[in-house]
C-alpha cells in the first residue's frame, strides 16, 4: 500500500510516457539528503532517491497509523512516540 501511494504521488500530474524525466536510483545517500535534493522533491518529485528504498528488509516494522481521534489526542500519541523512542521534538508552536 504504501509503495503503491508513493508511485501514484510521484506520477501525479504525469502520463507513463513522461517517466524518462526521472534518475535512477543512486547509492550515494549524502546527495539523497542534501537540502536541494529534498526540495526538489517538493517542487516536482523529481529528485533523488536511494536504491535503500527499494531493499528487501525494512529499517523499521511495518505500523497500522490507523488513529481516530482529536487533533490533540493525534498530537499526545505521537509526543508519546517521540518520548519512548527517546528523540527530541521542537516545533515553534510548542514548547515539548
Amino acid at each position: 500500500m504504501a509503495l503503491e501511494r508513493t508511485v501514484t504521488e510521484l506520477l501525479q500530474g504525469r502520463s507513463l510516457k513522461d517517466l524518462d524525466v526521472f534518475t535512477p536510483p543512486t547509492f550515494d545517500d549524502e546527495e539523497v539528503a542534501e537540502h536541494a535534493n529534498l526540495e526538489t522533491h517538493f517542487i516536482d518529485s523529481s529528485g533523488l532517491i536511494s536504491w535503500d528504498m527499494f531493499k528487501q528488509d525494512a529499517d523499521y516494522p511495518f505500523v497500522d497509523w490507523s488513529f481516530s481521534g482529536t487533533t490533540e489526542e493525534e498530537f499526545a500519541t505521537l509526543m508519546a512516540i517521540f518520548k519512548q523512542e527517546d528523540k527530541k521534538f521542537t516545533s515553534p508552536i510548542t514548547n515539548t
